[in-house]
């Protein structure tokens, strides 16, 4: 008689064991499941506000728009302005410049980024940076990148048209710096101007300068068709719960 229950309870503890993997096994699943509603979306979202420059980077290293100080071989001063579309909402943390220079050594210019206004014109100024100093003369390189990091206050807007702006330090220093255009066949509105005030449309379909923009994009809500499967997932959870609970006299 005691071997006999002492089988029998072996075998209930079994059963108890296996449930308890059971439990886990469907805790697993549901903490998986919510990993993939709540993480995989931000993480695959792309965190690209724009970008022309290519895979790997790659822009035509021959030519470009000269942003100049009136200082320089050319007589005068000179800045041009990109438009692009914003692809996702976020906080921009990095944009990077495709820009060479002319001279004999580098010298700096400023980047900015403005919104557009309803004439297709520069409307307000978001954020500047001064002081860019190129590594690459033109014609040595293809992929050489001004990089500005660390950015913070900078937020896009998914579908809304923004201008990047590269302007000499100052209207009358010597720099000539070359912001290389894209190889991508990535055409589009670019303003010039002379004084950095009054702005004027240069091109509608020649290529834009070479940038791209970069940071993290605003977390989206899980989809519905998500949910519902975090939901399915939670109720057959919550049955082994109340499955385990029960006396084992009425399971079957």
């Amino acid at each position: 008689m005691f071997k006999a229950k002492k089988e029998w309870n072996g075998k209930t503890e079994g059963k108890r064991s296996e449930r308890g993997r059971g439990l886990h096994a469907a805790a697993g699943l549901l903490v998986g499941l919510a990993l993939i509603v709540f993480v995989v979306p931000r993480s695959a979202m792309a965190d690209t506000f724009f970008s022309d420059l290519g895979s790997p980077v790659s822009y035509q290293g021959c030519c470009g728009w000269i942003v100049s100080g009136g200082g320089s071989v050319t007589g005068s001063a000179s800045a041009y302005a990109s438009l692009f579309t914003s692809l996702i909402t976020g906080s921009v943390t990095q944009i990077d410049v495709g820009v060479t220079y002319n001279t004999s050594t580098p010298l700096p210019f400023d980047a900015s980024v403005w919104t557009e206004n309803a004439s297709d014109g520069l409307g307000t100024e978001l954020a500047s940076w001064t002081n860019l100093t190129p590594t690459a003369s033109l014609g040595t390189s293809s992929n050489s990148l001004v990089t500005i990091s660390d950015i913070s206050g900078l937020s896009l807007t998914a579908g809304t048209s923004y201008f990047v702006v590269l302007t000499p330090t100052s209207l009358s220093d010597d720099s000539l710096n070359i912001w290389n255009v894209n190889a991508q066949g990535v055409d589009g509105l670019v303003l010039f101007s002379s004084d950095d005030a009054t702005w004027v449309s240069d091109s509608t379909s020649n290529p834009i300068g070479a940038f791209d923009i970069l940071g993290t994009a605003a977390s989206p809500a899980p989809e519905a068709s998500s949910m519902a499967l975090l939901g399915i997932v939670m109720l057959a959870f919550m049955g082994l719960v109340v499955s385990k609970k029960l006396p084992l006299a009425h399971r079957r």
